[in-house]
């Protein structure tokens, strides 16, 4: 069987826009962080969890973390590190203060990938908590 180049990009353009629509069905964003270059790319949908226009995100770390709550920064910000230097994966939960509402829990996921001793990229998702950690719905 022979599929042409055509029908294979088709097929993947549709992949990847039924894939794009899930993660927003789900509210689940996806990051890549280019670790030498210190860029970050967001999934249009990470804008949107974080209630952000379209396109507005600058790309770099900084600006990431100037999202996150001010109590909880410093702890997210040492989870990314730590898993930075040892090349591991890290799952936290905290707290973001979107431009125009209330603060929301998110659960960041990242991994790290190395190259050689040295961390190279890393990518995640994260996604809305709809309820503070630790409590229970009742």
């Amino acid at each position: 069987m022979t599929i042409s180049r055509d029908a294979a990009d088709e097929n993947r353009a549709g992949g990847l826009e039924t894939l794009q629509q899930a993660l927003e069905a789900a509210r689940i964003g996806y990051w890549v962080w280019d670790i030498g270059s210190g860029k970050v790319t967001w999934s249009a949908n990470l804008e949107s969890i974080h209630k952000l226009p379209p396109g507005s995100f600058t790309g770099n770390f900084p600006d990431y973390l100037a999202l996150i709550y001010a109590d909880d920064r410093r702890r997210v910000e040492e989870a990314i590190q730590r898993a930075v230097s040892r090349g591991t994966d890290y799952d936290i939960d905290f707290r973001i203060v979107p431009p125009d509402g209330p603060v929301q829990w998110i659960n960041g996921r990242g991994h790290v990938v190395l190259e050689g001793s040295k961390a190279f990229t890393g990518a995640g998702q994260y996604f809305r908590i709809l309820l503070e950690p630790g409590t229970e719905q009742t």
